[in-house]
Formats: structure tokens, C-alpha cells, sequence
């Protein structure tokens, strides 16, 4: 289900409208896995699988769908325990696609993260990212490397 609809303005100029997902959702699925499709196959079964809301019993889960001229342009996921009273939240597989990518769309789709998770019960979140130049785009939001020499 489409929660929200948001203008944001690129780098180039051009508009990217995010479109904030609660799951379940099978409209938009498609061009949410055609994003997917570079991911391993259990990364995309589970992202498949939130996204159907299997888990949304168990999970508040959100996909940020960023639309530049009607397709799917970047994405990012993130969720938290429905149980708990302060859940820590995760997010991830932030995503550009290969045409995309220089006009700020995981900019865009991180600013809605963050916005949507100040609202949010939880009071921290975290991602697992070994890679140096993801490290310093979420440093570049607030967020630091816990563990700097980790692999993963």
C-alpha cells in the first residue's frame, strides 16, 4: 500500500517522487524486484518477502521507492520489531539504478528515511555496510561506522 507521496528535487533539476510502501504490496512489486535483481538471491527473497508482508505481523517494515518519469529509479528498505517497546530499527539495500546514479537519489531516499524515522518508536537504527564509500554517504546523515576495520 502506497503510505505516501513525496516531491523531492534532484541535483540535476529533475523531480523524484518517493514513494513511501507499507507492505503488503503487489502493484508496485515489479519494479521493485526489477531493483532487486542484482541483489543474491536470499537478500531478494527476503526483500520479496516483506515486501508481500509475510512478516508484517512481526515487522514494521518500509520500502522508499524513488520514481524519476514513472520508473523506478532507487529504493531502500528499512523496519523494526512490532513486539518491543523501543525496537531498534534496520535499514538497507539503498539502491540506485546504473542510469541514475550522480543525481542525489539515495540523498533523496535518505533524507525520507531519516524524516519517517524520527516519527518512528524506535530510538536508534543501523545497517551492516563494509563498503568505504557507502560508509561515508550514511556519515554524511549522522550515522558512524561502530566497528571501522570490520569486512563483511
Amino acid at each position: 500500500m502506497i503510505e505516501q507521496r513525496i516531491k523531492s528535487s534532484l541535483k540535476n533539476g529533475e523531480t523524484l517522487e518517493i514513494l513511501r510502501i507499507v507492505p503488503p504490496e503487489q502493484e508496485l512489486a515489479p519494479e521493485l524486484n526489477r531493483l532487486f535483481g542484482h541483489k543474491p538471491a536470499t537478500i531478494r527473497r527476503v526483500l520479496q518477502e516483506r515486501l508481500s508482508g509475510l512478516y508484517a505481523s512481526e515487522s514494521a517494515d518500509f520500502f522508499f521507492l524513488g520514481l524519476l518519469d514513472g520508473k523506478a529509479a532507487g529504493h531502500l528498505w528499512y523496519g523494526y520489531g512490532r513486539k518491543q517497546p523501543k525496537p531498534l530499527a534496520n535499514f538497507g539495500e539503498v539502491y540506485t539504478a546504473p542510469e541514475h546514479r550522480g543525481k542525489g537519489v539515495c540523498e533523496a531516499l535518505l533524507n525520507e528515511f531519516e524524516a519517517h524515522f524520527r516519527s518512528s518508536p524506535s530510538p536508534a537504527s543501523f545497517c551492516t555496510c563494509g563498503e568505504e564509500h557507502v560508509q561515508k554517504l550514511y556519515a554524511r546523515h549522522g550515522f558512524r561506522t561502530v566497528i571501522p576495520e570490520a569486512k563483511f
